[in-house]
């Protein structure tokens, strides 16, 4: 596995692209960031986040599967979201669910944003990014979402993103049969 972190940048949708991140030999690239300047969600949404209060992570993996079967991996993204913020929030007595095609909902509100783009050849998912906003500690959005909140809105503590990282990344190579999060 490699993992870079950047304080700042554009979109880590967009460094998933560069040559470096989506040729790397790893089984998987992890790549996060304090702040975007220009995070995206589906279409032409932006993904608002203050500066170091969510996790901001971008995934880069060679699945070699069917594209046929890309669905696949976008329910085990799915399932690796959930597998991480659940337990956080059952003791509070909130439920996590997928409102298809990207976003993750506790109640109403809006708890994370997934995109995942593929690039295909021959048939075949050669290289899959996966990026994830999801909402930590942020308590104030002033973007026009409608309806955004964050693990901390919903249960009143702060978390620790580093444990959450490392929590999102074992679940999704669980999910994903990705191999070990610890090469």
């Amino acid at each position: 596995m490699i993992r870079h972190h950047f304080q700042q940048t554009m979109s880590l949708m967009d460094d998933m692209r560069r040559p470096e991140w989506a040729e790397a030999a790893a089984d998987l690239v992890v790549l996060t960031a304090d702040y975007q300047t220009a995070g995206r969600g589906q279409g032409d949404h932006r993904w608002e986040s203050a500066r170091g209060e969510n996790l901001l992570v971008g995934f880069v993996f060679h699945s070699r599967m069917e594209a046929s079967r890309q669905k696949r991996i976008s329910d085990g993204v799915v399932e690796a979201v959930c597998r991480t913020v659940e337990p956080l929030l059952r003791t509070h007595g909130l439920e996590v669910w997928m409102k298809p095609p990207n976003d993750i909902y506790v109640g109403g509100k809006k708890i994370a944003g997934l995109l995942i783009e593929h690039d295909v050849r021959n048939g075949l998912l050669v290289t899959t990014r996966v990026g994830i906003g999801l909402n930590v500690n942020q308590t104030e959005f002033v973007s026009d979402a409608p309806n955004p909140c964050s693990l901390a809105t919903l249960t009143g503590q702060s978390y620790d993103r580093e444990a959450l990282l490392q929590t999102l990344t074992a679940a999704l190579v669980l999910s994903l049969g990705l191999g070990s999060p610890c090469q």
